[in-house]
């Protein structure tokens, strides 16, 4: 054993109960979250959110606030550290609950389903990272936008124990000849791919909440994510003919889809999506768990 440290269920490290026996430089502390203490102020860095333990608190409003209307929207795990933990600064969350929560008797546990948040990955013509669509003024990227709402998807999903994959956590680096069809590839095996994007048009005024789809499953399950969004403003009916979309297309093991989720460049769409990307994640993520019960394909006790 190179270190001990001691805490209180909130994270406080306890004076005099910590004992450095060699010096590992070992920063990953407190529900191993890294701990950053440049400035001696003793925060974790939690992904979307910094954590003051001292405190008990979050520093920065919850994105995930409008569900959470109960809560102060700076509440650490629900404000019960002793049954629950926090993944990455959204939401707290139940590890032993989470396992009793889903039956299913197709394989949506292992390999499962693929979320793809759209671009971030290298550009076949210069080999660059592709941003997707920019905002107007050049400072939001599609590629950053989408990972936020696909981080939702998955947080929504592994609550009632369905297992996801992305095909990507940050920026990537792939045969850049293979742009597309690596995402495919990775999703050799599961049973369900959801591909995550930001729209973009010369008119500012244009906006909106789409899925594409190529009919059958793909359709149904297109249908379900349109009429389980409320946070952004759904377009027509929420669904369209994406048959001829690569991704769609090319994944055979199940039903496919590609969301887009508004568009960066109409200023509401943009500010939403940046603000509330997750928690409109989450949505999406509860249109595919009613699809999936729609099929009897898992049983949910929420």
């Amino acid at each position: 054993m190179l270190a001990s440290a001691q805490a209180d269920p909130f994270g406080l490290r306890m004076a005099g109960e910590n004992t450095l026996v060699a010096s590992p430089g070992n920063e990953y502390l407190y529900n191993g979250k890294e701990l950053q203490d440049e400035l001696g102020l003793g925060w974790y860095d939690y992904g979307f959110r910094f954590y003051d333990p001292e405190k008990a608190r979050f520093v920065s409003v919850d994105p995930l606030a409008e569900k959470f209307a109960y809560l102060t929207t700076y509440q650490y795990a629900s404000n019960d550290p002793i049954r629950n933990i926090d993944l990455d600064g959204l939401e707290g969350f139940d590890p032993v609950k989470k396992e009793t929560q889903a039956t299913t008797n197709v394989p949506y546990r292992n390999p499962g389903i693929m979320i793809d948040p759209g671009h971030g990955d290298n550009h076949a013509q210069n080999n660059q990272i592709d941003p997707g669509a920019l905002s107007p003024t050049g400072e939001l990227h599609e590629k950053d936008l989408a990972l936020g709402v696909s981080v939702g998807i998955e947080s929504r999903l592994s609550e009632v124990g369905l297992q996801t994959s992305k095909t990507r956590t940050e920026d990537i680096n792939v045969d850049p000849q293979k742009r597309l069809q690596w995402r495919i590839d990775m999703a050799e095996g599961s049973t369900m791919f959801v591909s995550v994007h930001l729209n973009a048009s010369s008119n500012e005024n244009a906006s909106g909440f789409a899925v594409y789809h190529n009919g059958g499953e793909s359709e149904k399950l297109a249908h379900s994510i349109s009429a389980a969004q409320s946070i952004m403003n759904v377009t027509g009916d929420g669904t369209a003919d994406g048959s001829n979309l690569y991704v769609i297309k090319n994944f055979k093991n199940g039903p496919s889809v590609l969301i887009e989720t508004g568009f960066i460049t109409n200023e509401q769409d943009r500010n939403t999506i940046q603000n509330s990307g997750p928690a409109i994640g989450r949505e999406i993520g509860n249109g595919i768990i009613i699809y999936l019960q729609q099929q009897g394909i898992v049983t949910i006790k929420d």
